[in-house]
């Protein structure tokens, strides 16, 4: 009778840890759940609507936008990786310059001292747009260059002068957050790190339709 009970006393444990190991996946799945859907929102853009999902990845935040892409056989789904989503960076004054960027060959360029007065913001801001221009969804020719001379670097000098037909230039600059254009010049703006970062993904998502 005793080894019995203790049998069954190995049983009902079994069972116990069983039910908690369970109840504790079970709860589990549900708060990921819920902290994926208290991230997503729907943002609603002049042409449409946009699934935004804002996470963290490897210490840094990152925010996906979907968007759907029309190639030359059928219309993909891509999500963007962005820093910032499109509520943090709504205030930021934007001209319409979509019909600017379109074009053979892009440079993006901005001063050598660019770098230190936003402490390496501008380099980021400068491959957020690359990353989408020229190695991700638009794959058009697209090359950094410096405004101005410098000791420190082999990158050609490219000014707002030499934008043309079948070159756009699109110029970072220190100053108040804003995309702004420039006699057929595209400006992007900032004062620090993340607002340049913030005016370089609110071109990006210019660009998608979403402002």
């Amino acid at each position: 009778i005793f080894r019995g009970n203790q049998m069954k006393n190995k049983v009902n444990t079994k069972v116990v840890i069983i039910i908690v190991i369970i109840a504790v996946v079970v709860a589990l799945a549900i708060f990921l759940s819920h902290q994926k859907k208290s991230n997503s929102y729907i943002y609603r853009g002049p042409s449409g609507t946009y699934e935004v999902y804002n996470t963290n990845e490897g210490g840094v935040d990152v925010s996906y936008i979907k968007i759907y892409v029309n190639t030359a056989n059928s219309t993909i789904k891509v999500n963007v990786p962005l820093r910032f989503d499109p509520k943090s960076v709504e205030n930021i004054p934007l001209d319409n310059v979509k019909d600017k960027v379109f074009k053979q060959l892009i440079y993006l360029t901005q001063s050598p001292s660019l770098p230190d007065l936003t402490d390496r913001g501008s380099i980021i801001a400068s491959l957020e747009v690359s990353k989408i221009t020229g190695m991700g969804i638009y794959r058009i020719s697209t090359q950094t260059a410096i405004t101005e001379p410098s000791a420190t670097s082999k990158l050609p000098v490219v000014t707002c002068n030499d934008v043309n037909e079948t070159v756009a230039v699109i110029n970072f600059r220190f100053g108040e957050p804003s995309i702004k254009l420039e006699n057929d010049c595209i400006i992007i703006q900032g004062n620090d790190k993340n607002s340049i970062i913030k005016a370089a993904d609110k071109f990006i998502m210019h660009l998608f339709g979403v402002f």
